[in-house]
This record gives C-alpha cells, structure tokens and sequence, in this order.
C-alpha cells in the first residue's frame, strides 16, 4: 500500500487531566466566606452595617422622646401656688400717714345708751343721803344691822315733793323692813312692797309729799337697834 497509516494516538491524548481538589466544597463561591485569602473578592460587611443602622434608629427614637417629654413638662401648669405671707400688723383700713390725714383711718363709735329703768321692787338702789324734788334716798341694812342698826341713820329731802326710798337688805338670811312714821307716830302711808323680807334683797318704796318736819324711818322686827331720822324742810 501507497498511502499512509493513520496516527494512532498515544496513551496521553487519552487520558484526561487529572483534577487537583482544594478542600472547598463545590458549588458557587460566597463572597467573605469562601473567598481565598489571597483572591479578589471584597469581605462581608453587611452585619456590621446592618447593626450600626440598627443601633442609629434606637437613638434617634431615644432623642425624640426625651424632646417630647421636654415639651410635655414646659406646657404643663406649675402644680404649686406661692401666696406671701399676710403681714403680722395690719394695717388699719383708711389709715393715712401723710401729716394731713385727719380722723379718717377708724370711724368713732358712739357709745351705746341704755334706756332708763324706772325703780322697781328688785331694782339696785341708788346710794345718797339727801334727796332733791322726786329723788330717791337710800336706806342699807348692811350686815349684822339687827345689833348695828341702818346706814345711814339720818336723811333729808325737800317738803311737799313726793319721793322715793330705796331699801336695801344685805343682811343674808335676816328679815328686816322699813317703815316710815309721821311726827305723831302714826306710819305714813308707802306705796310698793312693804312687806318684811329675808335679805339679800332690794324694795324700792314710794313716798308722798311731806309737810317739814322730822320724821322716823325703822325696821319693825328690831325697832330698838334699827332706828333713823328723815329731815323733810
């Protein structure tokens, strides 16, 4: 034969090339965790952006409440009032301290009045051993008058001028009386309560005009001690 054999190929071209394992398991290569320490892929910074995001939003809500509970607090109405302290010496109203202030810082009360009492039975006797037209002469049975007698012992009073005679027993737990007598010894004729009483008490006795002359006032249960002179002129 003319032509040439066909090349039989030689046991290398046959065998494919023999395939070195690194140790990476295989599938898709992830950046940060599969890349080779000396390759070109970038590392794996989305945890650490994703926690610094995370810990922004936390203080920005931490500021915005703390703004709200500041303007909360300056819109609210204080919850205390101050009152100053009332003065230790008012002052009197209308009071002026200017020289010319008249009477104008407190009104004059005028004092009360109380009306007449006209003289009666329990009625307190006025004192005096002389009386005018229509006065009142007071006679005392003081204490221990049945061995003392009256106080005073002699009165006087203006003729033909009716008046009164105020008796007054202070001589507790002893009856006395008065009686008035006429010159010739006959009583003279008293309006009121002539009646004897156990003192203390008051009798306020009425008088009718007398003619001058001495008359005798005297306690009837102690006629001997109890004795006095009136004196009409």
């Amino acid at each position: 034969m003319t032509g040439r054999s066909p090349r039989i190929g030689s046991t290398a071209d046959r065998i494919p090339p023999a395939t070195v394992d690194s140790g990476r398991p295989s599938g898709p290569l992830t950046p940060g965790r599969d890349a080779a320490p000396g390759g070109n892929h970038s590392p794996n910074l989305f945890p650490e952006v994703l926690l610094k995001m995370r810990r922004l939003t936390i203080a920005l809500a931490l500021l915005a409440a703390t703004a709200a509970v500041a303007a909360c607090s300056a819109s609210a109405p204080p919850g205390w009032t101050y009152a100053p302290a009332p003065s230790a010496t008012p002052i009197p109203s209308g009071a002026s301290g200017s020289p010319g202030a008249s009477g104008s810082a407190a009104p004059s009360e005028a004092p009360s009045v109380a009306p007449s009492v006209e003289p009666s039975s329990g009625a307190s006797p006025s004192a005096g051993g002389s009386g005018g037209a229509g006065g009142t002469l007071t006679v005392t049975a003081p204490v221990g008058a049945s061995t003392d007698g009256f106080d005073p012992t002699t009165l006087e009073t203006a003729a033909d001028t009716p008046f009164s005679l105020a008796f007054d027993n202070q001589d507790t737990g002893v009856s006395h009386d008065l009686v008035l007598k006429n010159p010739d010894g006959s009583k003279v004729a008293l309006t009121g309560d002539v009646a004897i009483f156990a003192g203390p008490g008051q009798r306020t006795l009425g008088v009718p005009a007398l003619a001058a002359g001495d008359y005798t006032f005297l306690c009837e249960v102690h006629p001997a001690t109890m004795t006095g002179k009136l004196t009409v002129k």
